[in-house]
């Protein structure tokens, strides 16, 4: 039987949504199917905050603390992202003794088993994601010079496969035999001041022929919950299918479910996982109904 392993990289702000996360992903997954959840720490390892995370009592489930020294931390904050964000480019290496890891950022949900993700066929690739789908609407409206900027910057010649790097399936066995996190570091240190999205960017021009376009659902940006018009067809039914039956909900910019002025979509579901509408370990079924309900409206 395989076991899932998902892989979180935070700091201290970053540990109680990372909690909420991981009581969904458990929620979900069957009763029986081991999860082993990493979290990649830049903070003090002895901290509050990690050791309630260490303590959570889920079934069949075990919290894996990789507390590191962020080598990126003097990159700083920009636009609500933090540099420990920057540290899922390490992965590879601090985990050394695994093959295969779903990489979530902390302000995603799941609403639906992962196991399919996760063993899903990367088709001898290094990695599986969904595109970046609000970049691909300034693509397709020609707005802001984004499709130069995935072409020029990046250094893509299908800005369509430009991928959001908030959910990512991650084949490390391939990624360390092709020397990605050296690769990465350098492409930092050369041109890392003219990436927008940092990481994301560094992934991206990394990966670029080395990706699966995963089905959009993994990844349900509520950036694109108002459904804007795209001009290309199928654009605008993958939208649709991710936003009408999400998998992972991703709260993706700078308001976030559990900020008290929080007014965007899906705060019902973060509040039931968070614990506030009944969800303790495998005994989930609220969180279903309650799933269940909202896709119904």
């Amino acid at each position: 039987m395989f076991s899932v392993h998902v892989v979180v990289a935070v700091d201290a702000a970053n540990l109680p949504p990372a909690r909420v996360l991981l009581r969904s992903i458990r929620a979900h997954l069957p009763w029986w199917r081991p999860l082993r959840f990493h979290v990649v720490y830049s903070g003090d390892p002895s901290g509050d905050a990690l050791r309630a995370l260490q303590l959570e009592r889920l079934w069949n489930t075990r919290v894996v603390p990789v507390p590191i020294d962020n080598p990126f931390e003097n990159w700083g904050t920009r636009d609500y992202i933090s540099a420990a964000t920057l540290t899922r480019l390490l992965i590879p290496e601090l985990l050394p003794r695994v093959d295969r890891v779903l990489y979530l950022d902390a302000d995603t949900l799941a609403v639906a088993d992962l196991s399919p993700l996760y063993r899903i066929d990367l088709e001898g690739k290094m990695a599986g994601g969904v595109p970046d789908f609000p970049l691909l609407f300034e693509v397709d409206h020609g707005l802001h010079g984004t499709e130069d900027y995935l072409r020029e910057t990046v250094g893509l010649s299908l800005p369509g496969a430009y991928v959001n790097a908030g959910v990512l399936v991650m084949d490390l066995r391939r990624m360390r035999a092709e020397n990605l996190v050296a690769r990465a570091h350098a492409l930092l240190d050369r041109r890392g001041t003219q990436f927008k999205f940092r990481d994301q960017d560094v992934l991206n021009a990394l990966l670029h022929d080395e990706v699966v376009l995963l089905d959009p659902r993994w990844n349900s940006m509520i950036t694109m919950h108002h459904r804007p018009a795209f001009r290309t067809r199928a654009l605008h039914d993958a939208v649709a299918l991710q936003q009408d039956d999400p998998f992972i909900v991703h709260y993706a910019g700078p308001s976030k479910p559990w900020h008290a002025d929080y007014g965007g979509p899906h705060h019902e579901l973060w509040a039931l996982a968070e614990g506030r509408g009944g969800l303790t370990g495998r005994r989930s079924g609220t969180f279903r109904q309650e799933r269940r309900s909202w896709r119904r409206r």
